[in-house]
């Protein structure tokens, strides 16, 4: 039985792509089949991928059969967006949240393939590479894949990388943060004008520079002394802007998080703040 199930062919584990079959027919179709019993083992289970592409409708088709399901069906139902998936559904499930896998665990494992590969890449790159994947081990593996591809047969290094994923260095982003510091305007356009000179993506670049900024906040929130000298709510606001700036949150929640807490855990308060809003605009 598992190795029908590794296999695909099992016939009582079915798979279902609810972003291509998220119509009422589709469901009706499952409420007919959990009619059958399944044909070897005890249980038949239905996995939903993307359940929160499923459609008002589906869902409520969907609703009568978790409310009584037979009791050999069981449904699992994925999704990365579990706030779209309505409460009527929600309440009627046992949720599991998977954690992030973090940077350390990604990169041991790219570094043990790369070797298994015999191919030589900087640790810095792979470390890049860990941290663009957000916790996810499939994101990073495709990212490497996608540099290694570019530079086959070559060393993969850190600026390799950084020229696939369309990144820029923390040596820009430190000339970008004292320009800002500084207020010069025509300076910091011009730092920008030349990124998107060379191609850079724009979303990558706020997302990567929030990050620069909260390592900022560790060090200068870890030494009172560098803290005071380098004047740790200059980081805090130009944190805040860049998060405003990137008009999203997705990958860098956590960022975002810790630079809302250090406004106030260093009393400078809220984003409604004169001060802060001034900075912002």
């Amino acid at each position: 039985m598992c190795r029908s199930i590794a296999a695909g062919t099992s016939m009582n584990v079915i798979e279902i792509d609810a972003a291509s079959n998220n119509g009422v027919d589709n469901i009706r179709e499952i409420r007919e089949e959990v009619a059958y019993r399944p044909t070897e083992g005890k249980y038949k289970v239905y996995i939903i991928d993307e359940v929160h592409m499923l459609s008002i409708g589906a869902f409520n088709a969907l609703l009568k059969t978790l409310e009584e399901p037979p009791e050999y069906v069981i449904f699992i139902l994925a999704t990365t967006e579990v706030h779209k998936i309505p409460i009527t559904i929600l309440s009627r499930c046992q949720h599991y949240d998977f954690k992030r896998i973090s940077i350390e665990t990604i990169t041991d494992r790219m570094r043990d393939l790369m070797q298994e590969e015999q191919v030589e890449v900087e640790e810095k790159a792979l470390r890049y590479v860990a941290k663009a994947a957000d916790g996810s081990m499939r994101d990073a593996l495709s990212l490497l894949d996608q540099c290694i591809a570019f530079y086959l047969g070559q060393k993969l290094t850190y600026d390799n990388v950084l020229e696939v994923l369309g990144a820029v260095d923390t040596d820009v982003f430190s000339r970008l943060l004292r320009s800002v510091i500084r207020r010069d305007v025509p300076k910091v356009l011009d730092i920008v004008d030349d990124l998107v000179m060379q191609g850079r993506e724009l979303t990558q670049l706020a997302t990567d520079f929030t990050w620069y900024l909260r390592n900022l906040l560790l060090v200068t929130g870890s030494d009172p002394c560098i803290g005071r000298k380098a004047g740790t709510g200059r980081y805090i606001r130009c944190s805040g802007t860049s998060c405003l700036c990137k008009g999203r949150w997705s990958g860098t929640g956590g960022a975002n998080a810790e630079t809302g807490t250090s406004k106030r855990s260093t009393g400078r308060c809220a984003a409604g703040s004169k001060e802060f809003q001034t900075d912002c605009r």
